[in-house]
């Protein structure tokens, strides 16, 4: 009896340990989320279309176009001076396609890696989610304690896709907000000013740097949520019936 009862309790203060282990971020995502808008509001979001600029550390500025689409469906369309060029993400296919802008028609193609769509799956889903159902994408989040981020009292969590994509979130402990990203290979991720759709709170601009030391800024001019883009927008060019 004395070793039935030893396992029970056993069992009973493992599931305890568990539940201490995972309330800490279980509280903070929801923390994150309330600061970006209400459940409802950020459930009801199925796409996102931006318009805007980007920039590079010498200050030359290109056009964006980025549309993300759930599951796992993204485009992203910069628009140079003599060509556009296009990743794409459709599904568990990647490709990137760049485009002569005088003469359309002359264009290549360059299918991505396994490990290229991993990444751009899992960035996918961290746009769209708004910090929650990473175990959908067969990820995890941990908790990784209190951090001080410029000033910021906050706390550091680890959104876990494998061991080869990780974003490390710092969570302002009084507002929720975030104040930094950071990713396993070094990137940091940065965001500025504010814009509000349909309930939903972005930032202006997104300070993307590398390990390098190099910087992109991600100038945001226009958002839409919730439109419908065609399946065959996505898919790659070469398999379109014309």
């Amino acid at each position: 009896m004395k070793v039935r009862l030893f396992a029970v309790f056993a069992l009973l203060l493992a599931a305890a340990t568990n539940q201490a282990g995972a309330a800490p971020a279980d509280r903070w995502i929801a923390m994150a989320r309330a600061y970006v808008g209400t459940e409802s509001a950020l459930d009801a979001v199925r796409s996102m279309h931006i318009t805007g600029t980007l920039e590079n550390e010498a200050g030359a500025k290109v056009p964006v176009e980025i549309i993300c689409q759930k599951p796992n469906q993204r485009i992203i369309r910069l628009t140079f001076e003599k060509l556009v060029q296009q990743t794409t993400l459709d599904g568990y296919d990647g490709w990137l396609q760049t485009r002569d802008s005088v003469n359309p028609a002359n264009w290549q193609l360059k299918l991505m890696d396994g490990a290229q769509i991993k990444r751009i799956r899992a960035d996918n889903a961290e746009t769209l989610n708004f910090f929650k159902g990473i175990e959908q994408h067969g990820g995890k989040v941990e908790f990784l304690g209190d951090a001080t981020i410029e000033g910021h009292a906050t706390v550091k969590l680890a959104y876990i896709y494998s061991p080869a994509i990780i974003f490390y979130r710092y969570i302002d402990k009084t507002t929720g907000k975030q104040v930094l990203v950071e990713t396993e290979s070094g990137v940091t991720i940065r965001e500025e000013g504010e814009l509000i759709v349909e309930g939903v709170r972005f930032s202006k601009r997104v300070i993307n740097r590398g390990a390098d030391g190099k910087t992109n800024i991600l100038t945001i001019e226009t958002l839409t949520l919730n439109e419908d883009f065609p399946s065959i927008q996505f898919a790659v060019p070469a398999l379109i019936t014309r």
